[in-house]
């Protein structure tokens, strides 16, 4: 299932996190975006040294 908690919040900014099936996302969160299923800007290493928590894949 899912579901979202908000941890704090000041004014109009709020962080928190979401549960899902596939584990815990902390908010804010940058995620990579891979268009067409590649990411494009970045390189395997900066890839990697990012280490991110969610990759958006676009794979129509």
């Amino acid at each position: 299932m899912f579901e979202f908690k908000i941890k704090n919040s000041y004014k109009k900014a709020r962080s928190g996190f979401f549960n899902t099936p596939h584990g815990k996302l902390e908010t804010p969160n940058l995620a990579i975006v891979a268009t067409h299923g590649k990411i494009k800007l970045l390189n395997k290493t900066e890839h990697l040294r990012a280490n991110p928590d969610l990759i958006i894949a676009n794979t129509f």
